[in-house]
C-alpha cells in the first residue's frame, strides 16, 4: 500500500476531507466525529479514562485561563447523562436508541457552537454510538 507523503517528501500525517477539500490535520488539533464508544476504547488502549462530568467542569473552571482550552469539539465524559438537580428528565424516547441505551453527556461546546453557549457548565447529550456531531474527548491518567 502506498504511503502518503507531503509535497516535500516527508510524511503527510492525517488527512481529512472537509467541505470537499482534502486537508492535512494538525497533530495538535482535536479529533472530531468520535463516538463515546471510540473514546472509551482509546482510553482503555492507552491505559487512561474519560473524566467524569464533575472532573471536566472543575478543570475547565479552575484552569480555563491557564491552558485548559475547549471549544473545538464537544467532549465526551464518563457515565450516563442525567439532569442537573431540580430539572426533570425528558420522558421522550431517543430516536435510534437501542433498548436500555442511555444518552451520555458531552461538555463544553464545539467550534460550531455560538460563543454565548460555549461555557464549562454547558452540556449536550447524545447516544454513545453517535459520531455525527463535532465530538471528541480528553483523557485522565488512571
Amino acid at each position: 500500500m502506498p504511503r502518503a507523503t507531503s509535497r516535500n517528501g516527508g510524511p503527510a500525517g492525517l488527512l481529512v476531507q472537509q467541505a470537499g477539500r482534502l486537508l492535512q490535520l494538525s497533530p495538535r488539533g482535536a479529533a472530531c466525529h468520535v463516538s463515546a464508544h471510540e473514546a472509551d476504547a482509546w482510553c482503555r488502549w492507552a491505559g487512561r479514562r474519560l473524566p467524569t462530568g464533575a472532573e471536566w467542569e472543575a478543570a475547565a473552571l479552575a484552569f480555563g485561563g491557564r491552558g485548559f482550552a475547549f471549544g473545538d469539539v464537544w467532549e465526551w465524559t464518563l457515565g450516563t447523562a442525567g439532569p442537573y438537580p431540580g430539572h426533570r428528565p425528558s420522558a421522550a424516547p431517543v430516536l435510534g436508541a437501542l433498548p436500555g441505551e442511555r444518552e451520555r453527556a458531552l461538555r463544553g461546546g464545539s467550534a460550531q457552537t455560538v460563543p454565548r453557549q460555549r461555557h464549562p457548565r454547558v452540556r449536550a447529550f447524545a447516544l454513545p454510538s453517535h459520531d455525527g456531531m463535532f465530538s471528541g474527548f480528553r483523557s485522565c491518567a488512571l
